[in-house]
């Protein structure tokens, strides 16, 4: 599969919660169709799913307010890759479990 996996329009991430985010963590967290279409790949072989935003928190003490902040919007943080400072964030699934 080729292009894009990710069009900057079809983020579905609450806006408060991106704020929020945003302030946590500033330049550390992205909702940036590039940032977003790189973290959509992986060596598996399933179709690209773009997430939401993705985070790149520093401390435990930002990984316990991501999770905590995505826990009150119901959003579901998806870890990514080996390095464990890196969290997506994607509502993919959260509709089943509403």
């Amino acid at each position: 599969m080729s292009g894009s996996a990710v069009g900057p329009a079809l983020t579905r991430l609450p806006e408060a919660l991106g704020l929020e985010l945003g302030t946590l963590l500033g330049d550390r967290f992205s909702t940036s169709p590039a940032v977003r279409d790189h973290h959509s790949r992986d060596e598996s072989h399933h179709a690209p799913e773009a997430p939401d935003a993705v985070a790149f928190p520093e401390s435990t003490a930002e990984v316990r307010s991501i999770v905590n902040a995505c826990t009150r919007y119901r959003v579901p943080v998806i870890s990514f890759g080996a390095l464990p400072a890196q969290a997506t964030l994607s509502e993919i699934g959260t509709a089943a479990s509403s």
